[in-house]
């Protein structure tokens, strides 16, 4: 609790306006920001939430390698992610990753959501093999055409946050 308010309160004196998170953090960091922010209305930190894309479990399989073969877990975390910063999720224990009641609402604080990670060579190589006929997509917000099965998967995960999260919470950000 302590270290995420003194954090959070040297950046604001420091003059950060925004901050980049990987991944999903403890309920309490959600908290200490919107107390912070709260308390600042003219300097308020804006948060710009990752989405971490999971990483290969065996890297010498290239079925493992695929990132359509993750596209459920994905959106399943997507999902997630945008709950919590709605303050409308609770996560049972889960070993090696945050957890916890999220009822604190930071939604007019995040700028935007990063979505995945660094795409391996192999991930690329391994998707665009596997699906070559997979180059093109329309979904509602975003669509592609001429592209590489890589980047069909991208816009698709796109196209499911932003549909997500204005289909449950009538908000659209990048």
């Amino acid at each position: 609790d302590v270290l995420y308010e003194a954090w959070i309160k040297r950046m604001g004196e420091a003059g950060f306006n925004s901050l980049r998170i990987y991944t999903l953090h403890p309920p309490v960091f959600y908290e200490k920001l919107a107390n912070y922010n709260n308390r600042h209305p003219e300097n308020p930190i804006f948060l710009f939430q990752g989405i971490w894309l999971d990483e290969v479990d065996n890297p010498g399989d290239p079925t493992g390698s695929d990132l359509f073969t993750r596209s459920a877990s994905f959106k399943a975390g997507i999902e997630e992610i945008i709950n919590c910063i709605h303050g409308n999720k609770n996560i049972a224990f889960r070993p090696g990753r945050a957890y916890g009641n999220y009822t604190t609402d930071i939604s007019r604080w995040t700028a935007g959501y990063i979505l995945g990670r660094e795409i391996s060579p192999d991930e690329v190589e391994n998707t665009n093999t596997l699906h070559p006929s997979q180059t093109s997509f329309t979904g509602s917000n975003f669509s592609i055409s001429a592209a590489s099965a890589t980047d069909v998967f991208v816009t698709q995960m796109l196209d499911h946050a932003v549909s997500y999260e204005n289909q449950k919470y009538s908000v659209r950000r990048p």
